[in-house]
């Protein structure tokens, strides 16, 4: 009896090392009429970080990190319109788009439900693609024909740490706007600007190549 106590205290000590309750969150202004409380260590990432880490995906509007850059916290809105105000079918063109873009996608849960006096798309899922399984905790909304985005990310090995403080976050979202947005980076001070450098193609098609420098 006292072996099987013994193994059951370890068993419970390793869970409770595999998950942890929320972080204490701070509030933080993402733009003009949107407010979000994240963990109070995450910062602001340069746009020379986000274009290193997110080298081949459209840059998002705002995007926090965890003080190792392993979790990522951002909001987007879609250039694209999406007219009406028919959530149940958004969510259904989202969900088809996350089949179809990694091998496996494993949901916690997915719904539509109001937060805030304003109703959002929620995803929870892991997904799988080539090899490597991220944790994503998503939420989508509308705003005149304009989707916002909120993502929570992380590594899938570390989210059971993450998951309690990723649903802590979403409830805590709150938005004043009424009327579409102009999307736009906002610059801030000491961020160095990345501005990817623009190929001048040959007719070919292919890269030119740059001029000899005059002797």
């Amino acid at each position: 009896m006292r072996l099987v106590n013994s193994v059951l205290f370890v068993l419970s000590f390793l869970f409770t090392l595999n998950t942890s309750s929320a972080q204490k969150l701070k509030s933080v202004k993402l733009m003009e009429g949107v407010k979000v409380s994240l963990p109070k260590d995450f910062a602001l990432m340069s746009d020379d970080d986000v274009a290193q880490k997110y080298p081949s995906t459209k840059k998002p509007l705002v995007l926090y990190t965890s003080p190792d850059r392993i979790i990522d916290f951002g909001l987007n809105v879609t250039k694209s319109k999406f007219p009406g105000n028919d959530l149940e079918l958004l969510k259904g063109i989202y969900k088809s788009t996350f089949l179809h873009m990694y091998n496996k996608v494993t949901f916690l849960q997915e719904e539509i439900k109001t937060v805030n006096k304003r109703k959002f798309i929620s995803f929870e899922f892991i997904a799988e693609f080539e090899g490597q399984r991220t944790y994503s905790n998503l939420m989508y909304t509308l705003v005149k024909d304009q989707v916002f985005l909120f993502n929570f990310t992380c590594p899938q090995p570390v989210y059971q740490k993450w998951q309690a403080t990723a649903n802590a976050i979403m409830p805590t979202i709150k938005m004043s706007l009424s009327t579409p947005i102009e999307v736009k980076h906002e610059e801030k001070a000491g961020v160095k600007k990345y501005v990817p450098k623009k190929i001048k193609m040959a007719p070919s098609g292919k890269p030119a190549q740059p001029a000899p420098a005059s002797k």
